[in-house]
């Protein structure tokens, strides 16, 4: 849920036993959210500012957030083929600590979304 001067963050993500660097990265994407998908798309630098972290560091904690399930990265181009932000969809994280006794072996379940594609032509 988020609001005009703060946004709301699942107590359960205390339990994930995460790096604060990956505990920050993922708080940062909590809020950047956008709750109708739970999706967002800040860039790697704004990332890096807001959470006052170098980008390389920010790199290794999507890395780790991947590995982990907690999210998906999804590559995104312009219309004109170049490179712009990745698109994170973010887990439920309250979901995934309701079955933290037996481990995940499948990432949780993420909505679909529209792909990106490239315009041809």
């Amino acid at each position: 849920m988020k609001h005009r001067d703060y946004f709301m963050l699942p107590n359960e993500i205390f339990s994930l036993g995460l790096k604060p660097r990956d505990f920050a990265v993922l708080t940062c994407l909590i809020r950047h959210k956008d709750n109708e998908n739970d999706s967002c798309y800040p860039s790697r630098d704004l990332i890096s500012k807001e959470c006052c972290i170098k980008i390389k560091t920010v790199d290794a904690a999507l890395k780790e957030l991947e590995k982990r399930s907690l999210i998906v990265k999804k590559h995104r181009l312009r219309e004109n083929g170049s490179h712009t932000s990745n698109m994170y969809f973010i887990a439920d994280v309250f979901a995934l600590t309701q079955n933290s006794a037996a481990p995940q072996k499948e990432p949780p379940e993420i909505r679909p979304v529209p792909a990106f594609q490239r315009k041809v032509g």
